[in-house]
């Protein structure tokens, strides 16, 4: 069984009681707790547990294509095997082998792979959304392949603010 981690971030909104509240928070003068799961699930909930708005992002929030690279190299079927520390092993169906990069260089660089008879690079996309604190709206959306987009109403909230 395999458990979908949180990703948890604390967002800074804390007010204090005596300042003006920011107008794109709406008032809250209190901590707000974003949980995001990889699926691309976001909900807001207070310190004491109260959730103030749960959406979907519209899709997961990492996606990973390397565990489905096959190679061959001559007549041998060799996968690549990603681990969850980030390390990447070559499986050839008897033996798995620690490769001397990680994901995260994959990313970053190219490299030569199987006695230089294979180039393997890597990539990494990303995307920014502005999002409402009190209401969950989506406010803008961000990425260098589409540019900047803003949203008037666009909201897929399922819980209204407590």
């Amino acid at each position: 069984m395999f458990l979908l981690p949180l990703i948890l971030t604390t967002l800074l909104a804390q007010f204090s009681s005596q300042s003006e509240p920011l107008s794109p928070y709406g008032g809250l003068e209190a901590d707000v707790l974003l949980v995001s799961t990889l699926d691309g699930g976001l909900t807001a909930v207070r310190p004491e547990g109260p959730v103030l708005w749960s959406m979907s992002t519209g899709g997961p929030l990492l996606s990973s294509s390397i565990s489905n690279l096959d190679f061959s190299k001559g007549a041998q079927w060799v996968k690549l095997i990603p681990s969850l520390g980030g390390g990447l092993y070559r499986f050839d169906g008897r033996q798995m082998k620690p490769l001397p990069l990680n994901a995260e260089a994959l990313l970053r660089n190219s490299f030569k792979l199987f006695d230089s008879s294979l180039i393997i690079s890597g990539g990494l996309a990303t995307k920014t959304t502005g999002i409402n604190l009190s209401s969950g709206e989506i406010l803008y959306e961000c990425s260098a392949e589409e540019g900047c987009n803003s949203f008037q109403a666009r909201m897929t909230s399922t819980t209204g603010l407590h």
